[in-house]
């Protein structure tokens, strides 16, 4: 069984691991709570959608020490990714963003680091 996107291809594009799962936890956190602003009713999982973007290379890493510190992450938003990203689909997924539009995300050296 092949995962899709494939987790080798995504922690390529991100340096590691440990960076993926930071930035796909930001940029899903940031996804539901723009939903939620604007009332769109998602029509796929955040996680999935912040996948998605950063495999299409919509979303990168940009490293800014002074960005965020430990106190602002989210350990069960965390660890919900790591157990979904255990379970990616084997299913091509579409082209699909929130409004078309992705905010860069800030990733500290802390994030970087494993």
């Amino acid at each position: 069984m092949m995962l899709y996107p494939p987790m080798a291809e995504l922690i390529d594009k991100v340096g590691s691991s440990y960076a993926l799962i930071n930035l796909v936890a930001k940029r899903a956190r940031e996804i539901s709570a723009e939903a939620e602003e604007q009332g769109i009713p998602l029509t796929k999982k955040p996680v999935s959608a912040a996948i998605d973007e950063v495999y299409t290379g919509k979303l990168t890493v940009h490293k800014d020490a002074d960005a965020h510190t430990e106190a602002n992450r989210d350990p069960q938003l965390e660890k919900d990714l790591e157990e979904y990203v255990a379970t990616l689909s084997t299913e091509p997924v579409g082209d699909e963003t929130l409004a078309g539009t992705v905010p860069e995300i800030i990733l500290t050296d802390e994030d970087m680091q494993g």
